[in-house]
C-alpha cells in the first residue's frame, strides 16, 4: 500500500471559489492546508478545511512591506509547497529565487509569467513558437477604416478595457505602448486549464465561454474535449520544461486554435477537476493526467442568477442552473456559501470606496500592471 505523505500548503488568493476547490481538494486528502490573504474575512476563510489564515500587506498597498511579511511567514511556517492562485502570482514569481530557499513555489519564473500576462508580449510569443495567432497592429500598421478589431489593455483581466471597435473608432493618437489592436476573430470561444509539473501536463480541462460578466468571466462551467485543442496544448507545452498553472482564452476558427490571451494561474477550469484532481498533481510528473467528468456541470449560481434576469437568455440560463452544481455549496462544508455574501458585501464597499466596478474592486490589491 502507498504511504501517505500529509503536506503543509499555503494557497494564496483565498477570496476566489476556484481557490475553495483546491482548498477543500487538499483538505479532504488529510493535508494541512493554509491560506495567504491580504484582506480579512476571504470565501476560504470559512472553511472547515482552512487551518488558518495569514494575512499580510498586499503588493499594492505596500510592496517592501508585502515582501517582508512574506518572507517571514515563509520562514516561521516551513510549507511544503506554495500555490499561487490570483494575480498575485505574478509578484510571487518576482521574488521566486528567495522563495524557493524556504519552500517550493508552484509558478515558473518571472520572464515566463509576465510575458504570458503581458497581451501583446504573449502573442510574440506564441509567433516564435509557430502557432497560430491572431493578427496584432502598432503604430506602424496600417488600421482599415472598415474593419473590426479589438482593443485591450497590454495588462487586464477578467475582460476589463476589452473594447470591440471598427477601425474609423480607432484614434490616430491611440496609445500604442499600454494597448494592444488586435484582429478580431470569429469563432466559438473556449476556456482551457493546465497543469503543468516539471514538463508534464498533469492535469487540463476545456469548457466553453458562455454566460460571461461583460465578455470576462464565466458563470458556468461546461466541459469539452476537442482534439484540435488537446493537440495545442501539446505543440505549446513541449518545450517547457518547469512548473505552473496555465489558463487560456482562445478561438476555433475554420479548424484552427487561435489563442488570444494567457492567465498564468488558477481559473474556473480547476472545478471541472473536482473527483480526479489531487496534490499529486501539483508534487509529481508521474500522477495520472486528471481530466474532467464531461457529465457533470458547475455554476456559480449568484451571478448566473443575477445574469439570467435578461430575459433574451432566462430560459437557457435557467436551464443550465437546474442541471448544474454549485461550486461553493457543500454541505460537508457549508459556512463558505454564507461567508460569500460577507465577501461579496466587503467587495462592494470597496467598489463604491474606490469608484470601481465591483470585479475590479476583487483585484485591486493584487492586479500587477506595471509595464517593463
Amino acid at each position: 500500500m502507498k504511504k501517505f505523505y500529509k503536506m503543509k500548503v499555503l494557497l494564496t488568493g483565498g477570496r476566489a471559489p476556484f481557490t475553495l476547490e483546491l482548498l477543500r481538494t487538499f483538505g479532504k486528502e488529510g493535508h494541512e492546508v493554509h491560506i495567504l490573504e491580504f484582506i480579512s474575512g476571504s470565501l476560504c476563510s470559512y472553511s472547515k478545511y482552512c487551518i488558518k489564515t495569514h494575512i499580510i500587506n498586499s503588493p499594492n498597498s505596500n510592496y517592501s512591506h508585502f515582501k517582508s511579511d512574506l518572507i517571514n511567514l515563509l520562514k516561521c511556517e516551513q510549507f511544503d509547497i506554495v500555490i499561487p492562485t490570483c494575480e498575485e502570482a505574478i509578484y510571487l514569481s518576482e521574488l521566486k529565487t528567495e522563495i524557493d530557499n524556504y519552500t517550493n513555489l508552484f509558478a515558473p519564473n518571472f520572464d515566463l509569467i509576465y510575458k504570458l500576462h503581458n497581451k501583446d508580449l504573449f502573442i510574440k510569443y506564441l509567433q516564435s513558437k509557430g502557432l497560430n495567432t491572431p493578427a496584432i497592429y502598432d503604430h506602424d500598421s496600417v488600421i482599415d477604416k472598415s474593419k473590426t478589431y479589438i482593443v485591450k489593455k497590454k495588462l487586464s483581466r477578467f475582460g476589463g478595457h476589452v473594447q470591440k471597435l471598427k477601425g474609423l473608432q480607432i484614434p490616430a493618437t491611440f496609445d500604442f505602448e499600454t494597448s494592444i489592436v488586435q484582429e478580431y476573430i470569429k469563432g466559438q470561444e473556449y476556456c482551457l486549464y493546465v497543469i503543468l509539473c516539471d514538463g508534464v501536463v498533469t492535469a487540463k480541462s476545456v469548457y466553453f465561454k458562455q454566460l460571461t460578466i461583460g465578455g470576462g468571466a464565466t458563470n458556468l462551467f461546461e466541459s469539452v474535449n476537442i482534439e484540435i485543442i488537446n493537440n495545442w496544448i501539446d505543440d505549446f507545452f513541449k518545450d517547457i520544461c518547469l512548473s505552473g498553472q496555465f489558463s487560456f482564452d482562445l478561438f476555433i476558427s475554420n479548424d484552427k486554435v487561435y489563442p488570444i490571451e494567457c492567465n498564468p494561474r488558477t481559473t474556473s477550469g480547476v472545478h471541472l477537476l473536482r473527483g480526479s484532481l489531487s496534490l499529486n498533481h501539483f508534487t509529481s510528473n508521474k500522477t495520472n493526467q486528471a481530466l474532467p467528468n464531461h457529465e457533470k456541470m458547475y455554476m456559480l449560481s449568484i451571478p448566473l442568477l443575477l445574469f439570467s434576469l435578461n430575459p433574451k437568455i432566462f430560459f437557457s440560463a435557467m436551464t443550465k442552473f437546474i442541471k448544474a452544481k454549485d461550486v461553493i455549496l457543500s454541505l460537508s462544508d457549508p459556512y463558505p456559501t454564507l461567508g460569500q455574501v460577507f465577501s461579496l458585501f466587503k467587495f462592494s464597499i470597496i467598489a463604491f470606496k474606490k469608484k470601481v466596478d465591483l470585479v475590479e474592486a476583487t483585484t485591486l490589491d493584487i492586479a500587477y500592471d506595471k509595464l517593463k
